[in-house]
């Protein structure tokens, strides 16, 4: 065996260990338990599997080559970077469909494969015309994953953005390879500069997409840790924390600060006639009623089952009544059907706007005081806090 089939061979092995070892590090990756991680770590997967069985191919083409093998080959090839573009769109929900249903891709492959077997046949099994081809083809499928590797197009993450200079230097590791084929003559010199730039796009990819699967999962949990998962709205916490930071803004510039604290009335008695299920569904659309109503610039939080509350900065007493009056309003229109059973609700509200060295503990209290006195005076309406509730609760 001549030195350069020997060069080949091990060459090629490397690269195979590397995109199978690339592989191995998905497949027991933690992230595949998350639901929203699930599919997209399956396609980076798939595309180290599909690169690594590509190489297969490629090795046995040292010794015997095949209309076959061209086909697989090539089939392969382009499934590795179709499979990382897939990834990357599930991850940026920009498609639910899987690959295997979607007619680009098998059209990609016909035409690719087409012209790679024309030159097999009828160009005397020009190689370097077949790899150009095959370089040309994918890099044009990265190309054209760049796209969909924000998961809000303009608002890149960090870790998107070294995901997206590492594709540029892929594609430019590629053009690199172009090139070689022309100004390298020497078949060891090219097959170890080959080697060198597979292993590290293998690396490179490697790197970059478990950094943009672990910056996801720090994302979800920083996303679960200030959310309420019925409602999606935030939570108690979350409210505390943004609640205290609005306290000191208002005692510094004395800018008007009002509370709103709301609950839906006789939920108990909700839950016991329809079920807990329908009563689920009562306060997610009691949160969609509250959502539709308050500013983007205001709070609203689940504060704890039935009761929501509403920090409202540059806002009035004044207008936070009618805020809340008009939320009111909205929630009498609120149904929830069980079969031919219907579920409405209504909802009482208390509301407190800040005075001087008021902190956000004091206001809860007072918003809640008259949230208990529009209750015990019929409830479905709206209470403003005032001094002798405090005497007189």
């Amino acid at each position: 065996m001549d030195r350069i089939v020997v060069a080949q061979l091990t060459f090629i092995t490397l690269v195979i260990l590397a995109n199978f070892i690339a592989a191995a590090f998905f497949f027991t990756n933690p992230a595949k338990f998350n639901k929203d991680q699930k599919i997209p770590l399956l396609y980076f997967m798939l595309l180290f599997l599909s690169n690594g069985i590509c190489f297969i191919i490629f090795t046995l083409n040292i010794f015997s080559i095949s209309p076959a093998s061209v086909f697989i080959n090539n089939t392969t090839s382009v499934l590795a970077l179709f499979a990382l573009r897939h990834g990357l769109m599930w991850r940026s929900n920009s498609t639910k469909i899987h690959l295997h249903k979607l007619p680009i891709f098998y059209i990609s492959i016909a035409v690719i494969a087409f012209l790679n077997l024309f030159v097999f046949y009828y160009l005397n099994d020009n190689r370097i015309m077949r790899t150009i081809i095959l370089l040309c083809s994918n890099m044009t499928i990265l190309f054209a994953a760049i796209p969909y590797v924000a998961k809000i197009p303009g608002q890149s993450t960090f870790s998107e953005k070294v995901t997206k200079v590492v594709i540029y230097t892929v594609l430019f590791e590629f053009m690199l390879l172009l090139l070689s084929l022309w100004m390298v003559n020497d078949p060891f010199v090219y097959l170890s500069l080959l080697a060198l730039l597979l292993v590290v796009t293998i690396l490179l990819f490697l790197g970059s997409l478990l950094n943009l699967l672990l910056s996801d999962s720090i994302a979800l949990h920083y996303q679960e840790s200030m959310t309420d998962p019925l409602t999606n709205l935030y939570n108690r916490r979350f409210f505390m924390q943004q609640a205290a930071v609005l306290v000191k803004s208002f005692q510094r510039y004395k800018s008007p600060t009002s509370l709103i604290i709301c609950d839906i009335d006789n939920f108990k008695k909700i839950n016991d006639k329809f079920g807990h299920s329908v009563g689920d569904n009562v306060i997610i659309e009691f949160a969609k009623k509250l959502q539709s109503t308050v500013r983007e610039t205001d709070i609203l939080a689940r504060f704890g089952g039935e009761e929501f509350v509403i920090m409202m900065p540059q806002t009035s007493e004044s207008n936070a009544l009618l805020l809340a009056e008009r939320m009111r309003s909205e929630v009498e229109k609120v149904e929830v059907f069980k079969g031919k059973d219907k579920a409405n609700c209504t909802a009482s509200f208390g509301v407190t706007s800040f005075k001087e060295s008021e902190g956000i503990e004091t206001k809860l209290k007072h918003a809640d005081l008259a949230l208990y006195s529009a209750k015990a005076n019929g409830r479905n309406k709206v209470k403003l806090y005032e001094n002798d509730l405090a005497l007189n609760p």
